[in-house]
């Protein structure tokens, strides 16, 4: 049940406002007369789609509070028993927690977060739900230095397959602590784009004070 409310409430705020409040007919041919089951799967946090309709779930199982996954349904609405294990990809538990999902324009999937190192962590996927060997260090690329509290904001590819991520960071002065902004680009094999602001980082120096550590 808590799978099917979480589906229904995205599915309603993905709605235009225009369409809110009509009358929608369950389409039949979706899952099992219209409705997608999995067990298991507690939480759902961002949807996406591939080249071929099949549509990316960005979620939590509920038997764990820390790991995510990464949940593949064909057009149908059915698990794709050819991605990761019966449809699932389970990410790395260095995994502290997962900020956004892109999908590439080979069906490439790209999860950005950070873990308890405070490193910015981007993770590729291939289509059949296994690590790209061919991105980073064996599919992952951790980004360390940046600042403390590291969040990602927002994600996007270029069209030479370079990957910009943007989100803010902390640091501290000897009499207060302070956020800021940042940009780093990747390049499409997943390494620092050295040729990009300071080794591929820009931080935009805004100094917004933190009253909230005083």
């Amino acid at each position: 049940m808590k799978t099917i409310m979480s589906l229904f409430a995205i599915l309603l705020l993905l709605l235009p406002s225009g369409l809110r409040g009509q009358e929608f007919v369950m389409d039949k041919t979706f899952g099992d007369q219209g409705v997608t089951v999995i067990p298991d799967f507690d939480l759902i946090y961002q949807m996406e789609f591939d080249s071929k309709g099949n549509i990316l779930i960005k979620g939590k199982h509920d038997h764990t509070a820390i790991q995510q996954v990464v949940l593949k349904l064909d057009d149908k609405g059915f698990p794709d028993q050819n991605f990761g294990h019966e449809g699932i990809f389970s990410l790395p538990w260095n995994f502290f927690r997962i900020i956004d999902m892109k999908v590439d324009a080979n069906d490439k999937i790209l999860v950005t977060g950070f873990n308890q190192e405070e490193s910015l962590i981007l993770l590729r996927i291939t289509e059949k739900g296994e690590l790209d060997k061919t991105f980073g260090d064996n599919g992952m690329t951790a980004i360390r230095g940046i600042g403390e509290d590291v969040s990602v904001k927002t994600v996007s590819h270029q069209s030479d397959g370079k990957v910009l991520v943007g989100g803010t960071y902390y640091y501290r002065t000897a009499e207060s602590r302070f956020s800021d902004m940042y940009l780093v680009r990747i390049t499409s094999t997943g390494e620092l784009d050295e040729g990009f602001g300071e080794q591929g980082i820009i931080r935009f120096k805004m100094g917004f004070k933190n009253y909230s550590s005083l």
